[in-house]
């Protein structure tokens, strides 16, 4: 129901999208915290990429439509991608020790997706910016 833009507001389904990826992130940085060694750029670059293809396929798939009938998400693969990029670079800005590495590959990557004609960049930037107010206050101990 948070992903369907037959009952929400499209800019309010990207807002849901960018939640969950802030959450994501934030788990998967946790996870790496809590191994014996740190997964190096590559795993974590890999794994972005997989999570981007995975959350695109789980939104947008004929399964669920058929499981759900009426259920429309209407959103573009470089607006899912973009959204999961700059919610992990907001999440490992915070942690900037050992992921500079990662951290340059987001922001060069949601740079060149930027650019890209189709996107409605204005809008997901007004979608980050409200979720990165939210994610900093309960970061910072504050709640919502």
């Amino acid at each position: 129901m948070f992903f369907d833009t037959s009952h929400n507001s499209r800019r309010g389904v990207l807002a849901n999208i960018y939640s969950a990826f802030i959450e994501t992130a934030t788990k998967m940085w946790a996870y790496a915290r809590c191994l014996a060694s740190r997964p190096g750029t590559a795993v974590l670059i890999d794994t972005i990429k997989t999570l981007i293809d995975v959350a695109f396929v789980l939104l947008t798939s004929r399964v669920r439509r058929e499981r759900y009938p009426g259920y429309v998400c209407s959103v573009k693969k470089e607006e899912v991608a973009w959204l999961a990029m700059v919610a992990c670079r907001q999440v490992l800005v915070r942690k900037q020790a050992g992921y500079r590495d990662v951290i340059a590959w987001l922001e060069g990557e949601t740079r060149e997706r930027s650019a890209r004609k189709g996107l409605d960049v204005e809008v997901l930037v007004g979608v980050a910016k409200d979720g990165g107010l939210v994610f900093r206050r309960v970061a910072d101990g504050g709640g919502r």
